[in-house]
């Protein structure tokens, strides 16, 4: 009996923003949903989870499952924290894999 992989996604997918609403980070994770929601047919939420520099949302998303249903939506300096904070509650390197748009730039 073979079994068939569900396409991709199948239900919504949630972009956390580990800053307060209004940040450069929510304003691009909204821009994004707001454009990905329609080319996948499936909503795309945005969630802030603000505090400890970023460290609360961070920690959400890496216990979530490995199936790109929950995307962080940060800036570099989510990397640096492992410099900053003697004890993390997530691997940075293990634990996230990175993701990139190239977003195209259109006159409204």
């Amino acid at each position: 009996m073979q079994s068939q992989a569900q396409a991709w996604p199948n239900h919504a997918l949630k972009f956390v923003v580990p800053f307060e609403a209004g940040g450069e980070n929510d304003f691009v994770a909204r821009l994004l949903s707001v454009q990905l929601a329609p080319a996948l047919g499936r909503p795309v939420v945005v969630e802030n989870r603000p505090g400890a520099g970023g460290n609360i949302g961070a920690d959400y998303v890496a216990k979530q499952p490995a199936d790109a249903y929950a995307v962080m939506v940060s800036s570099g300096g989510f990397i640096m924290n492992v410099s900053l904070y003697k004890k993390l509650p997530y691997d940075t390197i293990k634990d996230f894999d990175a993701v990139r748009w190239l977003l195209e730039c259109r006159p409204c």
